[in-house]
């Protein structure tokens, strides 16, 4: 960590935990970061931890992940929220998914993948 240099908050939205686990140990070496297995639990923690960068799998078991954005899209204190979301299933990659949505990811997706993704779409302070 940096002395005064604010960290990039993310919020890892993952329901296969040894994967969220996998995730969530890599990025927190240069990230702060919640993670959460479902879409209710998402949404809690957008409000609660007001991330600014989401990943989301597409794929939860609640409520498909588009639930999350559609969310997202209605509060415009989210307005300059990057998602970076993760799919296995093909007609998720093509599916009309909002402007917010810098990313997709077609699973599955080592660490190193979605590392380098999220500094590609880089959230700058």
């Amino acid at each position: 960590m940096c002395g005064t240099k604010t960290m990039v908050k993310i919020l890892l939205v993952e329901d296969d935990t040894p994967l969220m686990r996998l995730y969530q140990g890599a990025l927190e070496v240069e990230y702060d970061v919640v993670a959460v297995e479902s879409s209710s639990e998402a949404i809690d923690a957008l409000n609660k931890f007001r991330p600014d960068l989401v990943v989301l799998d597409l794929n939860l078991p609640d409520a498909p992940g588009t639930v999350v954005l559609e969310y997202i899209e209605k509060h415009p204190e989210f307005e300059n929220l990057k998602v970076v979301a993760m799919t296995g299933f093909a007609h998720h990659r093509h599916h009309n998914l909002p402007p917010r949505v810098v990313e997709m990811l077609s699973k599955p997706v080592t660490s190193s993948m979605l590392l380098r993704s999220i500094k590609t779409v880089s959230v700058n302070h």
